[in-house]
């Protein structure tokens, strides 16, 4: 998708991101779905992503950024939203068993 598709994908009740820094998308979600995701790990915000999601559907826009980054969601206590690389959070959920 070039940037005119990205930029008028709403008109098609779509989020379309196309090779955008980590962080660049993390603000566009917050602003199409209300979601505020964290990402505790700077050195992930450079990270390229290219995604397609509804509109209507947080749930499609967070398993697209999972998808595309290499990334999962956590929880914090307090229940803030944070991303994780896909890796780490393997290796954490490996060591509760």
């Amino acid at each position: 998708a070039d940037q005119a598709s990205e930029a008028f994908s709403w008109v098609d009740g779509k989020f379309v991101v196309t090779n955008q820094p980590l962080a660049t998308v993390l603000k566009g979600i917050k602003v199409w779905y209300g979601l505020d995701i964290l990402s505790r790990d700077s050195s992930m915000n450079q990270r390229p992503i290219t995604m397609t999601a509804s509109l209507e559907s947080s749930g499609d826009a967070v398993a697209a950024l999972e998808a595309s980054g290499g990334v999962k969601h956590a929880f914090e206590k307090g229940g803030t939203m944070v991303i994780v690389d896909a890796p780490a959070a393997a290796a954490k959920k490996g060591k509760k068993q």
